[in-house]
């Protein structure tokens, strides 16, 4: 019997598609792709500034529209995730619910959807603002170079990233596990209290150094809040409305998020301080206040988002 080489190949195939390693390790390349384009970006500012004779705050609406042409590439690895086997439902209820029930439930809990969402997208502001300006904030304020700053901070981004995602989901697990219903959300509250300090530090370090330590320490509890976004939007819902919520989800933290975050830091540098050389004032002031507003979000949901996590567990 002659061996077919094209069908084992596609049995082959099927059987790594539906590995949820193989899932999860697709689905990082692809986020991979998406944070690669922005950091490219962020070391380009500087001279796309000088070159085009823009503001900060021009630039900053530019970068947005920028984001999209060179996320193309990210298209192809659109193509392995479409590839991917359909996981299994779990969590009991209906595969696809009713657009009636789906609209009876967010208007029951409309509060903590929308609460959630928001204290989440101060903290993707704050991740955003920092990344795209940082690299600027280091060429005007201590006069390094961009391949220096991309080398240092590159490196910082890579070790603070894997510190502060893993540690996020690792603890905001063991918080759940340990009965606190709202425990992730606990921890994206905590996370953002203790950055706040840091994040007021680091643009105010006497050298370029300091500086970085100080950011790979803000960036560390940033991305560890950041790392639990999805998890605390799917806590909110049924299992048949979970691609929903995160749709809305990414839709909130995207547009506050990545369209409001590098912006206001352009805003106060170019109309409070009056000056693209002090822009350490800039960065000391709106990424805090950011982390400030999603403490304020965090709490003020809390107990409704308890209430909602508590009466889907009864359901």
């Amino acid at each position: 019997m002659a061996y077919d080489v094209k069908s084992a190949i596609r049995a082959g195939w099927r059987r790594a598609a539906a590995s949820p390693w193989v899932g999860t390790a697709i689905l990082m390349i692809t986020y991979a792709f998406a944070f690669i384009d922005r950091q490219i970006l962020s070391l380009l500012v500087e001279p796309i500034k000088h070159d085009l004779h823009l503001s900060d705050s021009q630039l900053s609406l530019l970068l947005g529209l920028a984001f999209v042409a060179v996320g193309l590439p990210g298209l192809l690895v659109a193509v392995l995730v479409a590839m991917l086997a359909e996981p299994e439902r779990r969590g009991g209820g209906p595969v696809t619910p009713h657009l009636r029930d789906v609209y009876a439930y967010l208007r029951t809990w409309w509060l903590p959807i929308l609460l959630s969402d928001v204290c989440l997208a101060f903290v993707a502001m704050t991740g955003y603002s920092l990344t795209a300006w940082i690299p600027s904030f280091f060429i005007r304020t201590y006069g390094w170079t961009s391949p220096e700053i991309g080398q240092r901070f590159g490196l910082v981004i890579v070790l603070s990233g894997i510190v502060g995602y893993v540690t996020g989901g690792w603890a905001g697990d063991v918080l759940v596990a340990r009965g606190m219903k709202a425990g992730r959300l606990v921890l994206v509250v905590a996370a953002a209290l203790i950055a706040i300090p840091l994040a007021i530090a680091a643009p105010l370090a006497g050298d370029g150094w300091h500086a970085l330590v100080l950011y790979g320490a803000t960036l560390c509890f940033v991305t560890m809040g950041s790392g639990l976004i999805p998890a605390v939007q799917l806590g909110l819902v049924p299992a048949g409305m979970r691609g929903l919520a995160i749709s809305l989800g990414t839709l909130v933290v995207n547009s506050l998020g990545l369209g409001l975050g590098p912006t206001m830091v352009a805003l106060i540098t170019d109309y409070v301080i009056r000056d693209e050389t002090k822009i350490r004032y800039a960065l000391a002031a709106a990424p805090p206040a950011m982390l400030l507003a999603c403490i304020l979000c965090g709490v003020a949901c809390a107990t409704s988002y308890v209430r909602c996590v508590r009466r889907l567990e009864t359901a």
